[in-house]
């Protein structure tokens, strides 16, 4: 799908901090988007991803453009993988979200973000989705650059996805720290035997 969106310039003031409360009201403050033009250019080229194959090629051309060592190619792949997952819960074109489901979606996806959407059109809340999208893929390559050795390639992306997760995308950190979820760095070398895990170094 191709559309006009690099001019895209939304209130830079709507967003809340979910972090911080109001003095005297209760009310989340508001705090302003630092809005660049590299992010926007990113989810452009998420939106243009229609496909799952296309989301795939362009979600590891971004990864890889941000982690480029070789050593990290095999994490990048898995790195990848965890994305497309969380793509489906934080993208309505991947959801493939239908006009009248859309209100309650993009206030789900939202929160996978910890934003607030309201007041913003369909199409500028599905930009915004999508440019939050691209900051979270970006700094999980960057955190898979950063990975500590020893690590499997499924361990360092989750490593890298949790890290990331916990600055862009709180309600993806939810679900990554999760009881139940794959060990971090923190907890050793780990090895998956069908559906259970077991800790090698705790």
């Amino acid at each position: 799908m191709n559309r006009m969106l690099l001019g895209y310039s939304p209130d830079f003031d709507l967003f809340e901090d979910a972090r911080a409360t109001g003095p005297a009201t209760g009310r989340a403050s508001r705090k302003a988007v630092v809005f660049d033009t590299e992010s926007a250019g990113l989810a452009a080229e998420l939106l243009n991803a229609a496909s799952g194959q296309h989301l795939s090629t362009t979600l590891g051309r971004m990864v890889r453009a941000h982690a480029p060592r070789d050593a990290v190619a095999p994490a990048a792949a898995e790195l990848v993988s965890l994305l497309r997952t969380a793509a489906r819960q934080s993208l309505p074109l991947v959801a493939g979200a239908t006009a009248r489901q859309a209100g309650t979606t993009y206030k789900r996806m939202g929160r996978f973000f910890g934003i607030e959407l309201e007041g913003l059109s369909p199409e500028d809340q599905e930009f915004e989705l999508a440019r939050r999208f691209a900051q979270l893929t970006r700094e999980a390559a960057h955190q898979l650059a950063m990975a500590p050795a020893g690590l499997s390639p499924a361990a360092a992306a989750r490593w890298a996805a949790r890290r990331a997760a916990r600055r862009f995308a709180p309600g993806w950190a939810q679900v990554l720290d999760a009881p139940g979820a794959a060990p971090s760095a923190s907890a050793g070398r780990w090895a998956r035997h069908g559906a259970c895990v077991t800790v090698l170094n705790p």
